[in-house]
């Protein structure tokens, strides 16, 4: 707001420095440069008022910034929570590939896996109650 003033002020004092200097001998000021004040003053407050009603508008500007950093931040998570997701996944997947179903720990799994929706679901979760269980 401050330089749309500054530019004001400046139009102001070089208009008022293009007209003469008051003569004493002169009694009224010749029509001309009465117009010229008065459409520089017209001008001058419809600048004023274009920035008054234009100042509510900007505040808005940096408002909407943070939702949209905030909303690609979210975005971004996502992103990330589903390549982790992803990571997992295949790495059940190579897991339940070299599982050897005959062995203890293979029909013991198939016993657990009846109770999810597929295999895959319930290697995940069997890999990742033995992660969190490696790392307690």
């Amino acid at each position: 707001m401050e330089p749309l003033e500054s530019i004001l002020k400046d139009l102001r004092d070089r208009y008022q420095s293009e007209t003469p200097p008051p003569n004493p001998e002169a009694k009224t000021t010749p029509p001309s440069t009465t117009n010229r004040l008065t459409s520089l003053d017209a001008l001058l407050q419809e600048l004023g008022s274009n920035l008054s009603t234009q100042s509510p508008n900007l505040s808005k500007k940096p408002a909407t910034q943070p939702q949209s950093l905030n909303s690609d931040l979210q975005h971004f998570a996502q992103e990330q929570q589903a390549k982790r997701q992803q990571a997992i996944a295949e790495k059940a997947q190579a897991w339940l590939d070299s599982l050897d179903l005959l062995s203890g720990e293979g029909l013991w799994f198939e016993d657990f896996a009846q109770k999810y929706p597929s295999r895959l679901a319930a290697a995940i979760d069997f890999l990742a109650c033995s992660s969190h269980s490696d790392i307690h």
